[in-house]
């Protein structure tokens, strides 16, 4: 009987150490395991930290000072039980030289307020103008537009804006006090319609050799200049002179 229960200590100590040795090598495993995964997040953040492309920002200052506006298929429109009146115009195609405006900016220095090269800008897009006899030519437009450098690089994108509306206005904001615009900027003079156009922009370029495409990002400040036409205003070609400043976003490697 001692001899059994001598096995039986001697195989109770050996099923004992071999559950010890096989959570010891359990708990080594997984601690391995984290290591290696450690490593590999390490590794990882490593390598996306690496990858990660340097940016240059460059200003970006234009005239467009010879712009003409086609105007596309145009149509009045309403509401039923509405009082209102709208034009609407799509397809329409503005062109403009994309000319430097030869302006300086600095602080504690002077630099070029434009960086950028010169080109070709094509704007294709559609708008509405309120048409009604208090406030007319009001509205919005939107479209897509494509810029050909002088360099041969050529960008594209998407823009956006407003029509015959002053933002640069007198407000209650202590920051915001050069109202030189009112909230509602358009003119009647002599016989030509004067009215404020603003706008932003943003695109890639579209034939860049780099694993990022630069991008352009500027906003625009211009004013229509159309004949009065009772029966179909901005319904013919007309001038649009505007100023374009941004940035030039140059990623590298």
């Amino acid at each position: 009987m001692k001899r059994f229960a001598a096995m039986s200590v001697i195989c109770g100590f050996g099923t004992a150490a071999s559950a010890w040795s096989m959570g010891f090598t359990a708990t080594a495993m997984s601690s391995l395991a984290g290591l290696a995964n450690e490593a590999e997040t390490i590794t990882t953040t490593e390598t996306t930290e690496s990858l990660a492309p340097g940016l240059c920002v460059y200003n970006l200052s234009k005239n467009g000072c010879d712009g003409i506006v086609e105007p596309g298929h145009y149509e009045m429109l309403g509401c039923p039980g509405e009082d209102c009146r709208t034009i609407r115009v799509t397809d329409s195609v503005y062109k403009t030289t994309f000319k430097s405006s030869g302006l300086a900016c600095g602080i504690d220095c002077e630099s070029s307020c434009d960086e950028f090269p010169d080109g070709e800008l094509t704007l294709k897009f559609d708008y509405v103008l309120r048409a009604d006899s208090c406030c007319p030519f009001r509205g919005s437009w939107d479209g897509e537009w494509e810029l050909k450098l002088e360099t041969g690089a050529v960008y594209y994108g998407t823009a956006h804006g407003t029509i015959g509306v002053g933002t640069n206005r007198d407000s209650d904001c202590n920051l915001t006090s050069d109202a030189c615009e009112r909230c509602y900027d358009v003119q009647l003079q002599g016989n030509d319609w004067l009215v404020g156009v603003e706008g932003s922009f943003r695109g890639q370029e579209t034939n860049s050799t780099s694993p990022i495409p630069d991008e352009l990002n500027f906003t625009m400040d211009g004013t229509w200049l159309s004949k009065n036409d009772p029966d179909r205003p901005f319904g013919e070609p007309f001038r649009f002179f505007n100023r374009f400043d941004g940035a030039h976003l140059d990623y590298c490697p």
